[in-house]
């Protein structure tokens, strides 16, 4: 038997990496089932992200390709303070477990997910038994990740006009956890400062920049910027002298047909909730479609710019669905569909 190379992961002590052999014993199933796999690297590419990789089948149904479950942090499964990740199906192209085992090549599996939890947090990954095969789930790997702290990100969230003649300036700025800010005006230093920051500035061009550094130090390695300019405002000018004319009598008055009123299009309304205590997002969309559904697109804050993270539709007659996502802030955009306009709105889902 055969096992692929084993990537240099960030692990500490207490890893059990399993290799490619029968596995007979974890949670969350009573009875496990026999499962063969090789979890070859479980690691954190980046702060607040984990990543793992390798290949799984069910020993009863080897050319099925299985789902599996991540947990991070507490004891896993049954743990209120571990996070669990429905991974769907290992399914990625492995033609070397084909070779080495003839189970088919489809069992491979490489996810990365954002995670809340940060230092040294333990890991589970669990093969999901085939449906209708023997036995139940099993524990393929366990292991302690560190996972480094993300800074949070900074936002200006008002601002004087790009250009204008008024000297006294205002900035709102905000973080998507809890932070204090610095600032910095133009060239300056970087000083303490709390949303909304103002100052008077002379005549020219400018600049504003913040940062947010967050409860464990973490800070905003690119910080929010903004680019202005103040201009003197322009000389009056005086009045021309007027000229005298010969008064033109006014025409006689027309009787104009009144204009229809414009009708609005009818728009989409979207309600977004977070519900569970913060951890889920419940989007409510209506009116209510019945049999047709609204396609809509989840997009999250991150480096300054919205990221789509899932694009899905609303299921059942009522239009609403509740998603599990990580902790952040989150805008859900529905496009014009149905003759009705579309329409956007954000949540922040703290966990």
């Amino acid at each position: 038997m055969t096992r692929c190379a084993h990537a240099l992961v960030r692990l500490v002590a207490g890893m059990a990496l399993a290799a490619a052999a029968v596995v007979t014993t974890g949670a969350p199933s009573s009875a496990a089932g026999t499962f063969t796999a090789s979890v070859d690297g479980v690691l954190s590419p980046a702060p607040g992200q984990l990543r793992f990789y390798g290949w799984m089948f069910d020993d009863d149904a080897p050319s099925v390709s299985i789902s599996y479950h991540v947990y991070v942090g507490g004891s896993g499964p049954g743990d209120s303070s571990s996070w669990g990740y429905d991974m769907g199906p290992a399914a990625a192209y492995r033609p070397d477990v084909d070779a080495v085992y003839g189970s088919g090549p489809y069992h491979g599996f490489d996810a990365t997910i954002s995670v809340p939890v940060h230092g040294t947090q333990p890991v589970y990954v669990f093969a999901i038994n085939a449906g209708g095969t023997p036995g139940g789930n099993a524990l393929v790997w366990s292991g302690s990740v560190v996972i480094d702290n993300p800074p949070p990100e900074t936002t200006i969230t008002s601002h004087p006009p790009a250009s204008g003649t008024n000297r006294s300036v205002s900035f709102g700025f905000a973080a998507d956890e809890a932070s204090t800010f610095t600032c910095r005006w133009d060239q300056g230093a970087w000083q303490p400062c709390s949303s909304p920051a103002g100052a008077t500035v002379a005549v020219g061009a400018h600049s504003f920049a913040v940062r947010a550094t967050d409860t464990a130090g973490a800070t905003d390695p690119t910080p929010a910027t903004y680019s202005f300019s103040v201009t003197a405002p322009p000389t009056p000018t005086p009045p021309p002298t007027p000229t005298p004319t010969t008064p033109v009598p006014p025409p006689p008055p027309q009787t104009l047909p009144t204009p229809p009123t414009p009708q609005a299009a009818p728009q989409i309304a979207l309600r977004l909730t977070a519900v569970r205590k913060g951890s889920r997002l419940r989007v409510d969309i209506d009116p209510d479609l019945n049999p047709s559904n609204y396609r809509f697109t989840v997009q999250k804050r991150r480096g300054g710019a919205w990221r789509t993270v899932r694009r899905t539709q609303t299921l059942g007659p009522q239009d609403l669905m509740v998603i599990d996502l990580p902790r952040g802030r989150y805008r859900v955009v529905v496009p014009r569909q149905h003759d009705l306009s579309g329409t956007e709105a954000t949540v922040r889902l703290r966990r």
